[in-house]
């Protein structure tokens, strides 16, 4: 009985046993099989290149990895790992960019425009009055391969009502002065108000200050090439109300009226003013050193810059039958030798200007 009873016990062991024995084992071999998927996953993505079917056999091992396709391709640029609404918008973005760039930047040669303006401050005198004027707002020109501003400009600026009646000096910022120092006084030397055309402001690196240049066809002596004229002035220097100046070629003179030989000459005009004392150009040649007058045509300019037309210049022949009226500082020419046109008899004159006339043919 008792033997009965162990074997009963023993074989219920037996039976028992298996089952609990299958559980560990399944236990085991999951734990195996996920050691090696993940090994073959981990053998798959260490590959320097990943082939498309490999991807898929490690896919197929581990479903839910979702591994991306690009993964797949041999090589990955850039913008594979963009979704093509983001790739597009990116272009959108760097085109708004570069638009933008292109309208802050200015063009490049605008940009030496202003890198390359003339930089200082000169004053124009005029009487008691003087004027500043900033050379960057002015109009910028070339003289001899460099940036300059014309005088002119510069003088424009002071708004002066008859500019012809004056000739322009200039004063140094070290006080040096042309008229002064140099011309003795004699400003017909100066430039009268069309040859500041001809005239210039600009940089001298070498000496490292404004100066002012001249264009060659004036022939103008160096001390006219004032340097320093940064921070100095332009003065605008009065014609006397008895003086008028002669300009002919080398030729520069100021003469005054009232100490000319004169003659007695009727106006033919204004026969009722009667015999009226007027020098005669022959004297006004030679007062003023003109040695070949008949190599010039004869412009006159007022003092409100009034003038006779360049068509319609004085011969040299009508100089001979020409005076100078001084009470009205007019142009006096005989009967006969005056012009059908406007104007030979200019008055309140304060220039008479030879022009070059080409030789006659032999």
């Amino acid at each position: 009985m008792r033997l009965s009873l162990f074997m009963v016990l023993f074989v219920s062991a037996l039976v028992l046993q298996p089952g609990c024995g299958g559980d560990d084992a399944k236990k085991a071999s999951d734990v195996v099989q996920d050691n090696g998927q993940e090994d073959a996953v981990l053998d798959q993505l260490g590959q320097d290149t990943a082939e498309p079917d490999s991807l898929e056999r490690v896919d197929n091992l581990v479903p839910d990895m979702n591994v991306p396709e690009d993964l797949a391709s041999d090589t990955v640029e850039p913008e594979d790992n963009v979704t093509p609404d983001v790739a597009d918008l990116l272009e959108d973005n760097a085109e708004t960019v570069e638009e933008d760039l292109e309208q802050e930047v200015e063009p490049e040669d605008q940009l030496e425009d202003v890198e390359e303006k003339l930089q200082g401050t000169i004053s124009v005198k005029v009487g008691e009055d003087v004027v500043a004027v900033d050379l960057s707002t002015l109009e910028q020109t070339e003289f001899d391969g460099k940036v300059a501003v014309r005088l002119t400009r510069i003088v424009e600026v002071a708004a002066i009502a008859m500019p012809h009646d004056y000739h322009y000096n200039f004063i140094a910022n070290d006080d040096f002065n042309v008229l002064v120092d140099k011309l003795e006084g004699d400003y017909s030397k100066l430039p009268w108000w069309k040859e500041l055309d001809f005239g210039f402001v600009y940089y001298d690196a070498e000496k490292d200050m404004l100066r002012i240049g001249w264009d060659a066809s004036l022939g103008f002596p160096s001390s006219l090439n004032v340097k320093g004229i940064g921070g100095g002035t332009i003065e605008a220097v009065a014609i006397g109300t008895s003086n008028f100046v002669v300009i002919a070629g080398a030729v520069r003179s100021l003469l005054d009226a009232t100490t000319l030989p004169k003659v007695d000459m009727v106006n033919y005009k204004y026969p009722e003013d009667g015999a009226i004392p007027m020098t005669t150009f022959a004297e006004i040649f030679t007062a003023a050193g003109v040695l070949d007058p008949e190599a010039y045509a004869y412009k006159f300019y007022g003092t409100d810059g009034f003038s006779n037309n360049d068509t319609n210049l004085m011969p040299f022949e009508n100089t001979q039958h020409a005076y100078y009226e001084p009470t009205k500082r007019r142009i006096v020419l005989e009967e006969g030798w005056d012009t059908t046109e406007c104007c030979w008899s200019v008055k309140n004159t304060v220039l008479i200007l030879g022009v070059p006339v080409a030789p006659p043919v032999q």
